[in-house]
């Protein structure tokens, strides 16, 4: 997958999933903003993250909000995981003669936790633990050394959390906070912000 700005990070749970990713947006060298949003719960039982230029990620989250909501009032019910990586699926190979630059995550909780990730020509991958953005790289090291089946929701948190910020330490092009989601398989999502002041 081709790299671009941010770390967004995710990692399954023998009880949940968890999804991160950092708030840094750069324009060549230029540091446009530490406070832009790049992970976002779409239901209670799924978060989405992009990495990418942050106009692309705004608009494909709109349109997903659009569809979701559309899709609620028809159903009476909430899409699945799956559901939701299928209709970005659809929507970034739609736009194959003037692709998209965003990479993105899908994470959520239907029976068991799972994990898509998509690349900007809509292609989807079934993981255990995902990274993307140009911190992916430094992040999979962490993941790799670190993962494990068993890990509880807490422990797939901080190895999410050890793993984006090994990421600002060394890649450019991420920074700022840290946004966290955790969805557990019982229970209500987690969201959860690390102020760059606090991350050392």
């Amino acid at each position: 997958m081709s790299e671009s700005g941010a770390t967004i990070v995710s990692v399954k749970a023998r009880d949940g999933v968890v999804i991160s990713g950092d708030r840094k947006v750069t324009y060549g060298t230029l540091i446009l903003s530490r406070g832009a949003k790049k992970v976002h719960l779409l239901t209670d039982r799924v978060a989405v993250g992009f990495s990418g230029i942050i106009a692309d990620a705004q608009s494909i989250l709109k349109l997903l909000q659009e569809e979701l909501r559309y899709y609620r009032l028809v159903a009476k019910t909430e899409m699945s995981t799956e559901g939701i990586a299928k209709l970005l699926s659809t929507v970034l190979y739609s736009q194959k003669f003037y692709p998209v630059t965003s990479e993105v995550i899908v994470a959520g909780v239907d029976v068991e936790p799972k994990i898509i990730v998509l690349d900007s020509l809509g292609s989807t991958l079934a993981d255990e633990y995902a990274a993307i953005g140009s911190g992916a790289p430094i992040a999979y090291g962490v993941l790799e050394e670190g993962y494990s089946k068993d890990l509880s929701l807490e422990e797939a948190k901080k190895l999410v959390i050890s793993a984006i910020k090994s990421s600002l330490k060394r890649d450019a092009l991420s920074g700022g906070a840290i946004d966290v989601i955790s969805i557990p398989i019982r229970g209500e999502p987690k969201e959860e912000v690390i102020e760059e002041k606090s991350i050392s």
